[in-house]
């Protein structure tokens, strides 16, 4: 006969295995970010962008910081299965976010394409409002349908259309105060 201590090790046991198993289910891949940080107002030719900070947060906890390479260029990974916000920051431009809320009930992911980006930085101007860009400029999140990951269409229209009229006051701005 089993000793009451003896049962209650295997109870203890059964329910951390169990917790375990349920807690490991999140699929351990990640999804890659590739892509080059350019100068939003060069639209004609490119201004690449070297030494940005990107910074990656993970329900608003910082969790990595990464840095653009000599030719604007950035490639790294972020987790899949959470709730990421990455931050492109340097001196003298407006800061952009991108969301990623790759949260799923899935347990197998098929490996996704990398997301090839250009991160287009509008460089501030005195005079020009650009709080509302302080939204990210989109949003990715997991389609179960589709078993993929997926833009925001709607909201990323929106904030295109946003930062694009703020991109023309910025132009408008700086080639007023070029001509004087």
């Amino acid at each position: 006969m089993k000793t009451i201590k003896q049962i209650c090790c295997t109870i203890t046991l059964i329910t951390l295995i169990t917790v375990d198993s349920f807690g490991n289910n999140k699929n351990e891949s990640k999804i890659n970010l590739k892509g080059i940080i350019t100068n939003a107002c060069y639209l004609n030719s490119t201004e690449n962008l070297k030494d940005v900070t990107i910074n990656v947060y993970q329900f608003n906890r910082k969790v990595n910081e990464f840095g653009s390479e000599a030719m604007g260029q950035f490639n790294f990974e972020i987790p899949n299965n959470e709730y990421i916000v990455v931050e492109f920051l340097k001196d003298g431009f407006v800061p952009k976010r991108l969301l990623f809320d790759t949260r799923n009930k899935m347990l197998e992911i098929k490996k996704s394409k990398p997301f090839d980006l250009e991160i287009a930085l509008i460089p501030i101007v005195s005079g020009v409002d650009f709080s509302e860009l302080d939204f990210p400029i989109t949003m990715v999140y997991f389609n179960n349908q589709y078993k993929d990951y997926q833009y925001d269409d709607k909201y990323t229209s929106l904030m295109l259309k946003i930062q694009t009229n703020i991109l023309k006051k910025v132009i408008e701005l700086t080639e007023k105060n070029n001509s004087k």
